[in-house]
């Protein structure tokens, strides 16, 4: 290299490192359903989690019962509940990697509960997921799914409606409001088409290796 290339090399600007972006501990609040129904209300439970990031484990157990217990004095219930530490897959070797921290209530707990619950561990410098635990409601059927806390009339992918799975072959006619609850055998030949026994909508084409039954049901919550 000559000595003007090193000079021009030495008056080059030098280029900024990139900015550290500190990755924030998330806090994720999971809310569902817990035990037998009792009429309208059913026990739900909050399980908080808490990653530890550069906070002690009794740091965020701190937290976790502060948080748990703004939730629960807008509920006017006591934040009584257990909190253990998470540890990752060696447990050897670096001990706990968060702490779970749950809370049960007599009821779905308010949203304005839930929000002072986001809030005071967004100020704590979490970043906070809230979601719901949602069963499904058919008798005798055990399927449940995760979904946003602060959505609750979307309906989760797969599913019929928002309390019922997508596993009950129920099926609503585009045209009009009937619902019908389906059963199938297999058909020898093609299957002739179904319609709608109120408005005369295609249900099921013709054609098809399934020869289906439709019995009309009022609509499922």
């Amino acid at each position: 290299m000559s000595e003007q290339q090193q000079k021009r090399r030495r008056a080059a600007p030098v280029p900024e490192a990139p900015p550290v972006r500190i990755q924030q501990p998330r806090a994720t609040a999971t809310i569902g359903p817990a035990g037998p129904s009792n009429g309208a209300t059913r026990e739900h439970v909050i399980s908080l989690t808490l990653e530890l990031g550069s906070a002690s484990s009794a740091e965020a157990t701190a937290t976790a019962r502060r948080a748990l217990g703004d939730c629960a004095a807008l509920e006017g219930v006591d934040a009584h509940g257990d909190v253990r530490d998470v540890f990752g897959p060696r447990r050897e070797a670096g001990g706990a990697v968060a702490v779970e921290a749950t809370m049960r209530h007599s009821a779905r707990p308010a949203a304005l509960a839930v929000e002072s619950m986001r809030a005071g561990l967004a100020d704590a410098g979490y970043r906070v997921v809230v979601r719901e635990r949602r069963e499904c409601g058919e008798s005798g059927c055990h399927t449940d799914c995760f979904a946003e806390w602060d959505r609750p009339d979307l309906v989760p992918s797969g599913w019929f409606t928002t309390a019922i799975c997508g596993r009950h072959d129920y099926r609503r006619c585009r045209k009009c409001p009937s619902i019908y609850r389906m059963t199938s055998t297999n058909a020898v030949g093609q299957a002739p088409s179904l319609h709608c026994e109120v408005c005369g909508t295609v249900l099921i084409e013709w054609g098809g290796s399934k020869l289906w039954e439709a019995q009309r049901v009022v609509s499922p919550a």
